[in-house]
């Protein structure tokens, strides 16, 4: 969902009223769901960061990453007007 959100977004169709529509199916504060509330910009950099923390050093550094390329994505297409990565 968040993927083909960011590719349309990436080609200048930017679609959040669809990301929010299937968001609504979805508990936002479990991850992946900050991630998601990041892009709709429910949360900033800061809750989404403090959201990928995890006791589980592995689990942690795969959400960190998930986050970079979030951020990445951003920057690319400023998709989230006003919040930086």
């Amino acid at each position: 969902m968040l993927g083909l959100c960011l590719a349309k977004a990436r080609g200048g169709n930017v679609d959040r009223e669809s990301l929010a529509a299937n968001a609504a199916q979805l508990n936002l504060t479990r991850w992946p769901g900050p991630v998601v509330a990041f892009f709709l910009g429910q949360i900033r950099a800061e809750a989404l960061i403090a959201a990928a923390k995890d006791p589980d050093l592995n689990t942690q550094l795969e959400r960190l990453w998930q986050r970079l390329l979030s951020g990445r994505c951003l920057s690319m297409g400023d998709y989230v007007t006003g919040m930086s990565p």
